[in-house]
């Protein structure tokens, strides 16, 4: 990793590689008091089944020797007492351990979870649009304290298990040498399958995260809010819904199919694990007849017997068959961990802007990942400290590129971008943030407060000239005046009390935004082309009023703002094909006049 700020330094899960024990350290590194309490209360539990065994053996002799005339009801009573006592231990264990546990989710949700978030932010922006990178990350990011927790839980079931079969395999060797050697021969295989069977069964998840993604999506488009306006007027429920429906099957069917071949065979082991042990119920008789034996013994061993069974048949193998997708889990979770995460800092670390004299483009060439096509193919500009550009051209002219690599989302490119003579890859990505402020065309529109829109923190000063000043070069002054709650009103439709605002609206609070991050640079990346001219220009007007506090960087297919710029760079197939004034290279009756005249006639027509 590159960097990381003090928060992440301190956290328990970077530079390690994890693995199963993990299930256990984890939990006891953010919440030791909960594991403690956990693994006392299993332990005791895991000594229950034989002296259970003990007590009910004791009992039954005591009681026949009291119904023979032999021996008083004392004795059994006192077996009595203790097999009530082993009950009452359960069921009160059990409790505790549920509290615990609940304990222990909870601090792994305040804790870990967030740990795992902060990391998840920071990540690159390159790892979310590669597939493989963002399945990754969607199936070890989402609820991985659950998982921990879950994990935990399973293993210390096994451990208990363990301690249990352990105990009973002991007492049963005593009685018969044999036994409990023959029911392992037979049990450790059985644990093999079930871990080849939870690790086949997790790469089955791994291979339809994608699909998952998908039927997701899908059923978000017949549910959420979002699209309730466009699925009431298209009227797309019904072939959605089909499409969904086929996705979830095709995913449900495939689960299906690989868990019944590993269900079968793990199944056929414990059918063997069962007969053995009836075998072994049989031939304990003959001690009982021989008198070697004693009928309370038989009897408790008969039940101990049939609980090994059922935990050798059913729980242990359930248990390895989830430690096996927990291993793969950890391996997975040390992967995400490992990816590469950008540095932080918050919009009010930056008291000054950042500085800058030139920022230079030198024969670059740049290829997406994953892609065989060349974006920018040697391309070359210069951007001076405050001017306005405005970069033009068509679709997948490498426009947006541009601004992507500029603001480091992508640094693996040939040639050179230089920022005063020095390369952009080797500058910090706190340092690009100061230098980059951006307002994209699918800019957000965060349902919170007002004021945490602009500032993304809730603990901002609001009386700050800095505040203060963002709203009215942003033109939001007459709008944060008429809410009844001014800058502290809830936007969006999240609360009850929440306002919406107009698509102008919400993007001159984008501006406030960008302009808050006192950043240097501003670059406005389509930010009006989901608005009508004449809210085009009153938001063309607005940004105005900021060209000359920051060197301004515009991309719009709408060519009436370029007027604004002081200098014009027309893209072509991965390169600059004309550049200058607006008045230049109208008088070139080149790419870029042929554009603008074929949107002027259009674009004058609708502003009046």
């Amino acid at each position: 990793m590159n960097s990381k700020d003090a928060f992440a330094e301190n956290s328990f899960i970077y530079n390690r590689k994890f693995n199963i024990l993990d299930s256990v350290r984890i939990p006891f590194q953010y919440a030791p008091a909960c594991v403690c309490q956990i693994v006392i209360l299993d332990v005791m539990l895991a000594f229950v089944p034989v002296c259970n065994t003990y007590a009910v053996s004791g009992f039954i002799n005591n009681a026949l020797s009291f119904l023979n005339g032999s021996t008083g009801m004392g004795a059994a009573t006192g077996y009595i007492a203790a097999i009530v006592a082993l009950l009452m231990f359960r069921h009160m264990a059990g409790i505790g351990k549920s509290l615990s546990h609940t304990r222990l989710i909870h601090r792994l949700k305040e804790t870990f979870q967030m740990d795992v978030r902060m990391h998840r932010a920071r990540l690159l922006y390159r790892y979310f649009e590669d597939a493989e990178t963002c399945d990754l990350i969607e199936r070890v990011g989402n609820d991985a304290d659950e998982r921990i927790d879950k994990s935990f839980r399973n293993v210390m079931n096994i451990a208990s298990l363990c301690v249990s079969v352990a105990g009973v395999m002991v007492t049963l060797t005593v009685q018969i040498w044999w036994a409990g050697i023959a029911i392992l021969a037979l049990a450790v295989p059985l644990m093999l399958l079930a871990v080849r069977s939870g690790k086949a069964d997790y790469k089955m998840t791994q291979e339809m995260t994608g699909r998952q993604r998908r039927y997701n999506y899908l059923k978000e488009m017949l549910l959420g809010r979002s699209y309730v306006c466009e699925r009431d007027l298209f009227q797309y429920t019904e072939p959605i819904a089909a499409e969904y429906r086929k996705e979830y099957e095709e995913v449900r069917q495939k689960d299906c199919r690989a868990k019944r071949g590993w269900f079968i065979k793990l199944k056929i082991g414990g059918l063997a694990t069962s007969l053995l042990s009836y075998s072994m119920m049989l031939i304990l008789l003959f001690p009982v007849i021989r008198g070697t034996l004693s009928i309370g013994m038989y009897l408790a061993l008969v039940g101990t017997v049939l609980e090994l069974v059922s935990f050798l048949s059913w729980q242990i193998t359930a248990y390895m068959d989830a430690m096996a997708k927990d291993m793969v889990f950890y391996s997975e979770l040390s992967q995400m961990m490992e990816l590469e995460t950008a540095e932080g800092d918050t919009l009010n670390d930056r008291k000054e802007k950042a500085v800058f004299g030139r920022i230079e483009f030198c024969n670059v060439h740049f290829t997406y990942p994953g892609q065989d096509h060349e974006i920018l193919r040697g391309l070359s500009l210069t951007i001076e400290n405050g001017k306005s550009y405005s970069f033009v051209g068509i679709n997948g002219a490498g426009k947006t590129t541009v601004i992507k690599l500029l603001t480091g989302l992508y640094k693996d490119y040939t040639g050179e971008i230089l920022v005063d003579g020095r390369e952009l890859r080797t500058l910090s990505q706190e340092y690009l943030r100061g230098l980059f402020g951006c307002i994209y065309q699918d800019y957000c529109r965060y349902e919170i407060i007002f004021s945490e829109n602009i500032t993304l923190d809730t603990d901002a000063d609001l009386s700050d000239d800095k505040f203060l000043s963002c709203l009215k070069n942003a033109g939001l002054e007459e709008l944060s005046g008429r809410l009844a709650d001014g800058v502290r009103t809830n936007l969006g439709k999240l609360e009850e009390n929440g306002v919406g605002l107009s698509g102008g609206e919400w993007q001159k609070v984008a501006l406030a935004r960008a302009l808050y991050q006192n950043a240097a640079v501003l670059i406005l990346d389509e930010p009006t082309a989901s608005m009508d001219p004449r809210a085009e220009f009153e938001v063309y007007q607005t940004f105005k009023r900021t060209f000359k506090a920051h060197t301004v960087i515009m991309i719009s297919h709408r060519l009436g703002s370029t007027l604004m710029a002081d200098h014009i760079f027309v893209l072509s197939d991965g390169k600059i094909a004309e550049q200058g004034s607006h008045q230049k290279l109208m008088k070139l009756q080149g790419i870029y006049a042929d554009m603008y005249n074929r949107q002027r006639r259009w674009y004058q027509d609708e502003i009046s």
